[in-house]
């Protein structure tokens, strides 16, 4: 049998930094730098022959955060703003000839916005929490970057989360609520001219993907105390529990270009939200006495 043996090696330098300031015994702020790596996929590479010439580079990406955090008796919330800068990333499309997936760099891009979530304890156990994001991810603009200020595929505008929790000795319930905004797939590909030499890019936000929400219940029964068995834990869940068989992904059948918006096609591939389900799970635990 022939075979074919060969690896890429990453090593990156990932320094962070943070400082923290407390204006009161419940209120703080702080800042955040931090840089952080993500490997090509292995497609990329990974290919018949391992004939790549060139080894794909990381995507290199530097995050700024800056926030606050306050903690009262019933109230917790804490809040930020943030940028990440992300270095060229890939992303694919299939080539009309070979029918195999090629993939491109993207160019660089940038994401920024505002998150925030809270705890309000009600009392007996109840309590109600609630998060909140809203910003972009867009690609850099610039005169190589033919993609440049479109969304980057698969990151919603804004996102909303609320959840009832309750608590009591040996029981946890919850009923959670997600809402995902409105967000892209891309699209086919297209040549495009950069300093003479025709470049493959895929449609950027050929089809929008509206806002969709998602119900989870849930209820956990763990033995504590002193039992040889504290930790045991048997749960059960309702993921999707209003049954919702929202769209949540297209992949276009027909090849969108730069000028025709996308058009719907019996050949689309359409990715639902999976339906209601039950799951009931056991976890054993043994502590003996001490």
């Amino acid at each position: 049998m022939q075979f074919v043996s060969h690896s890429i090696n990453y090593n990156n330098w990932l320094p962070t930094l943070t400082a923290r300031y407390h204006i009161m015994n419940q209120w703080s702020v702080y800042g955040q730098f931090a840089e952080g790596s993500v490997i090509p996929p292995s497609n990329v590479f990974d290919v018949p022959g391992g004939n790549v010439l060139t080894a794909p580079k990381p995507t290199l990406a530097k995050t700024y955060q800056a926030g606050s955090v306050l903690k009262l008796n019933r109230f917790t919330l804490d809040m930020d703003f943030y940028y990440v800068h992300f270095q060229n990333g890939y992303d694919s499309y299939i080539d009309p000839t070979t029918l195999e997936p090629v993939f491109v760099a993207t160019g660089p891009s940038n994401t920024k916005g505002f998150e925030t979530e809270g705890n309000l304890a009600l009392g007996h156990g109840v309590s109600l929490y609630g998060n909140l994001t809203a910003g972009s991810a867009k690609y850099q603009t610039g005169p190589n970057y033919p993609n440049g200020g479109k969304w980057v595929p698969n990151t919603p505008s804004n996102t909303e989360g609320l959840s009832l929790l309750w608590q009591h000795r040996n029981w946890d319930v919850g009923l959670t609520y997600k809402r995902i905004g409105q967000y892209y797939n891309d699209n086919g590909s297209l040549n495009y001219n950069v300093n003479g030499i025709s470049i493959p890019y895929p449609v950027n936000e050929a089809v929008a993907i509206q806002p969709w929400t998602l119900v989870n219940f849930f209820a956990n029964y763990t033995i504590k105390g002193a039992s040889h068995f504290r930790g045991t834990k048997i749960q059960f869940a309702i993921n999707n529990l209003a049954n919702a068989h929202s769209l949540v992904g297209i992949t276009p059948g027909v090849a969108a270009t730069m000028t025709t918006a996308y058009v719907q096609s019996q050949s689309d591939q359409l990715n639902l939200m999976p339906g209601r389900s039950f799951s009931i799970t056991f976890t054993g635990g043994y502590a003996p006495r001490r």
